[in-house]
């Protein structure tokens, strides 16, 4: 089946070219399979199983287009902060411009929150744990969409993971109507009824695309190589000296025999071993011409480790790749391998799950990983090498791929054959038997108010996988029950949750713990931390020490308290990375994206800190206080330089140097970036990076005013006769702009009966109508390619001084796409001082009326709230108040 083919189900075509132009051409056999299965098509849950290779991402991805396409919200659900950030820059390069609204949701990216709230997107990617989250605070993001994929669902047997994607779609399962559900998953041996459980049809290939031979290396001897697909078996002889007596010897041996368009991953379970092992194999391999572009791009990351080590070895077309490197410096590596400049990745298993770089060969050089619960090691489990594994073999480029195995003793082949190749992973099995209780859970059943006394929570939880697979089966059901009483027990002890008339509610605390998704018994030393005294004085390493030793920091090795404190409050400061990794880099490397980490998990716990200064009436300095300093964690920049620093455009370095330089120039307000002339970034940065940092400016306004745009029109497929008007506003420009507005607001729908009028000779029509105080006065105003913001030139010519005779009670400026920071700033300065009038972006009138139109708020109140307020009004105001 051809991907032009794909035409045929509905696709637009502009999406099948950009799938070609990626290199999709033929479709797989599960790709085929599925989109010829008129279950899929129709809207039906689907379960579908593959090796890794095998296409079944793109399954997902075809449906996620298709449905956003059609002006249907799609969710993306992934396991993995990492994967989120490759699923959302892959997505959004590939059709933003196709105008499909994309974001993102992890513990690195928070600033699409707000529009996954409102359904203000197209498609979501969203990590499982932020989903949860996220339903706390608004529990109709799933019941208002369209499709919901749960990508690597084989990890609901995940001890950490499994129990929160197992009731995340426990509760989507229980809707109805509800999306269709598509989960996507590798080769199991065994579902166990989980496709029974969720009403899915099951389609299922163990077959590769591309053959997969897979052996193990014992020092010189020839490799038998097993090709599961058809059975069969080879030898090969990878002509290994007697010398070649460790691993590291081995690997130099067939790094040499590759050929020069063939490239391999190496996959070695500590980080630093992939840095050594790498820095171990440049002496074994020839030096090759590199480009000028090349080493360009590798000089615009942050200067760390891994771009001193680029920057030496590219020539030698080697890397390494961990999660101690930046997303930046993982995608250029990636990048760099896909194109063929690299050769040889050395990684962990970062590479094994998600992203797609597949290879020739494959070398699993360690299948043993210390645990530290155990404190010793343990064998990686059969999953996991299948992943690491199943990298091996392009489909389209290549006819097959190699995986082996480094032995560590002699006669070890038959046991790590029987083991690792010819092994089957486990069977898909609910992970919620292993916890002793389920306080972390049931606070979200409670909380997202799906129940509020025990025998309701006890209903949902037997309508799960894990009652259907585990407790029923075993008629061991009084276990979940008294696993239920002691988290609810739990959570009453804590004050999370209170109980009256045998109803049990979510207290502030709760809701707060709840909605953050932190650990209880961390949710109850941020608590102790908010209550400190002289908190507001604390100096940032003291602020910082009282939450390194959380259960979320311990888990990022191999820091103590102390080394983590002093490690961030380094990142805060602005110190730059390199000097961080060198001065904390001692028995063990720590590389950029470590750094980074730990910002992130800091933001998130200082966050809730600031939440639950909230919700116990703390001073507003002090949540103040908290919440920059979460901004300041997750950045490593001052406050002012946030909103750059989101836009992941330049290296946190240059965006440090808009504030420290030696000019002592600080520009730091994106609006006035844009407006800048290139002289004043002269011995700041480079003029092709302030064009970038500009256009990414631009894209940012566009892009947000699309993702208001989309979630309006979302909204209006049940207002089918007011789309079309909100489509109009949102469209038009020019003098079109005013009466696109004007038949919205007299629509039959809303009745403002609004009339056009001229103020002076010259000037353009503007609106008035009577409102309960008088009459008010609205300008319409809309930039040419909605990625300029509206001046305060433009925004003042309502006030009344400017031709208007008659008496105003309020002179309203309605915007598109937004107003720029100076027009903001000085509207709210004249409100301050008494002036009526209201500057109001599009998307906040067009939510005004939608409300209208949904019955949410009477025409009074829609009259009032333009009459009444002054200065400035976004989206946010609106919440909880109308």
């Amino acid at each position: 089946m051809n991907v032009e083919e794909l035409k045929e189900l509905g696709i637009q075509g502009e999406f099948v070219r950009i799938w070609r132009n990626s290199g999709v051409n033929e479709l797989t056999e599960i790709q085929e399979t599925a989109f010829t299965d008129s279950s899929l098509l129709q809207g039906a849950n689907v379960f579908i199983a593959a090796p890794t290779s095998s296409g079944k991402t793109f399954i997902g991805e075809v449906l996620a287009v298709k449905a956003a396409s059609n002006l249907h919200r799609a969710i993306y659900l992934v396991p993995y902060r990492a994967l989120a950030e490759e699923k959302y820059l892959d997505f959004w390069e590939k059709y933003h411009d196709a105008g499909i609204s994309i974001v993102v949701s992890s513990g690195d990216h928070a600033e699409f929150d707000a529009d996954i709230r409102r359904g203000d997107f197209g498609i979501a990617i969203i990590v499982y744990e932020k989903l949860a989250q996220l339903l706390v605070q608004s529990s109709g993001i799933i019941s208002d969409c369209h499709l919901l994929i749960a990508d690597e669902t084989q990890l609901i047997r995940d001890r950490e993971r499994g129990p929160l994607l197992e009731l995340l779609l426990t509760r989507v399962k229980r809707l109805k109507p509800g999306p269709q559900i598509v989960c996507l998953s590798a080769t199991v041996k065994d579902l166990g009824g989980f496709d029974l459980w969720l009403d899915a049809k099951l389609i299922e290939t163990k077959n590769r695309p591309v053959p997969l031979l897979e052996g193990v290396i014992e020092r010189s001897q020839p490799v038998k190589l097993h090709n599961l697909g058809d059975g069969t078996t080879e030898v090969r002889d990878f002509n290994l000296p007697s010398s070649a007596t460790n691993k590291d010897a081995i690997l130099g041996v067939l790094a040499k025999g590759l050929q020069p368009e063939e490239q391999m991953l190496v996959f070695r379970t500590k980080v630093d071993d992939t840095e050594k092992t790498a820095l171990r194999l440049v002496q074994s391999l020839p030096v090759h011409k590199v480009s000028g572009q090349t080493r360009d791009r590798i000089m615009l990351l942050e200067d760390s480790p891994v771009r001193s080590f680029l920057n030496k070895y590219i020539e030698r077309r080697i890397a390494y790749h961990n999660a101690g490197l930046s997303v930046e410096e993982r995608r250029l590596v990636e990048h760099l391998f896909n194109e063929g400049t690299v050769q040889i990745i050395v990684t962990t298993a970062t590479l094994a799950t998600g992203v797609n770089t597949p290879a020739d060969m494959v070398v699993v050089a360690d299948f043993h990983r210390w645990d530290h619960a155990r404190g010793t090691n343990m064998p990686i489990d059969v999953a996991e090498y299948k992943n690491c594994a199943g990298r091996a073999g392009r489909y389209g480029k290549r006819t097959r791929g190699t995986s082996v195995i480094l032995a560590d003793l002699t006669g070890q082949t038959g046991q790590l054959e029987n083991y690792y190749i010819f092994g089957d992973p486990p069977e898909l099995a609910s992970a919620i038997p292993m916890q002793p209780e389920l306080a972390q859970q049931v606070l979200g059943v409670i909380a997202g108010q799906l129940a509020d006394n025990k025998p309701d929570i006890i209903g949902l939880f037997c309508d799960s996988f894990a009652f259907r697979s585990f407790y029923e089966p075993r008629k061991c059901e009084v276990e979940l029950t008294k696993a239920i009483d002691t988290g609810v027990d739990h959570l009453l002890a804590l004050g999370l949750v209170s109980e009256q008339d045998g109803k049990l509610r979510v207290t502030p605390l709760g809701s707060v713990a709840a909605r953050s998704g932190v650990y209880i018994e961390t949710f109850g030393v941020l608590e102790a931390l908010v209550r400190t005294s002289g908190l507001e004085t604390a100096s940032t390493f003291d602020l910082l020490s009282g939450i390194t030793d959380v259960m979320e920091m311990q888990r990022l090795r191999p820091f103590d308290t102390e080394k983590r404190a002093q490690l961030l409050s380094g990142w805060v400061r602005g110190e730059g990375v390199m000097k961080l990794t060198t001065d904390f880099s001692t028995e063990y490397s720590v590389g950029h994206g470590r750094i980074r980490e730990l910002g992130s998990v800091a933001e998130w716990l200082l966050t809730t800190a600031a939440q639950i200064g909230i919700a116990l009436g703390s001073p507003s300095t002090l949540v103040e206080k908290l919440s920059n300093s979460a901004q300041q964690a997750h950045f490593g920049v001052p406050l002012e330089l946030v909103p750059l620093a989101q836009l992941r455009v330049l290296p946190r370095s240059d965006i440090l140097r808009l504030v420290v330089n030696d000019k002592g120039v600080k520009l730091t307000d994106p609006h006035k970036i844009i407006d800048a002339d290139p002289s004043q970034f002269v011995d700041i940065l480079p003029p092709q990076k302030v064009a970038k940092l500009k256009e990414r400016i631009a894209q940012s306004i566009g892009e947000t005013l699309r993702r208001k745009k989309v979630g309006h029109l979302l909204r209006c497929d049940r207002l089918a006769a007011i789309r079309p008007l909100v489509e109009k506003v949102y469209d038009a420009h020019g003098t079109e702009f005013d009466r696109a507005l004007e038949e919205l607001l007299n629509s039959p729908m809303i009745e403002l009966k609004v009339r056009r009028f001229t103020r002076q000779r010259s000037g353009q029509p503007d609106l008035e109508f009577q409102a309960l105080k008088g009459t008010v006065v609205i300008s319409a105003t809309a930039s040419d390619d909605n990625t300029k913001p509206v001046s305060w030139d433009k925004s003042r010519e309502v006030l009344g001084s400017v031709g208007y005779t008659g008496t105003a009670s309020n002179f309203v400026v309605v915007g598109k796409p937004d107003f720029h920071s100076v027009a903001v700033d000085n509207a709210n300065e004249l409100a301050g001082k008494g002036n009526h009038m209201l500057l109001l972006p599009v998307d906040v009138i067009v939510e005004l009326c939608l409300r209208r139109v949904e019955g949410r708020i009477s025409r009074e109140a829609l009259v009032s709230t333009i009459e009444d307020r002054y200065g400035v009004m976004n989206r946010e105001d609106l919440e909880g108040q109308i």
